[in-house]
């Protein structure tokens, strides 16, 4: 993960110029759990946060952590993981449809692991 997003950085000038105007993704902070991350997006956004979920170890904790609790981010989205075992988009199919009601569109291209071009 990225780290911190300084004033000086492209994001933090532009959050100086209206703090709220713009979302963020979990995978630009470190943290070792759902909750630290999110805490670490909503510093920086209220409105608009991405769950960066883009290994399918993190889709299964990501539904895990909204099983649990849903953060009051008015736009609460989900980055799905990109690559997938083969058969991995039943298991993907089956965590949207579970979580569906707790986050606005799930973003990502897929593609399984079967259907790579190299």
């Amino acid at each position: 993960m990225a780290g911190e997003l300084g004033a000086g950085s492209v994001l933090g000038r532009l959050r100086a110029l209206e703090p709220s105007a713009l979302g963020v993704a979990t995978e630009l902070f470190d943290g070792d759990s759902w909750p630290a991350v999110v805490g670490r997006a909503t510093s920086w956004s209220r409105d608009a946060v991405e769950l960066s979920a883009l290994e399918v170890a993190d889709l299964d904790s990501v539904v895990a952590y909204l099983r649990d609790s849903t953060p009051a981010i008015p736009h609460l989205s989900l980055h799905a993981p990109l690559v997938l075992p083969h058969g991995g988009e039943q298991q993907l199919a089956a965590c949207v449809n579970e979580i569906a009601s707790r986050v606005a569109p799930v973003v990502g291209i897929l593609m399984s692991s079967t259907n790579r071009h190299n």
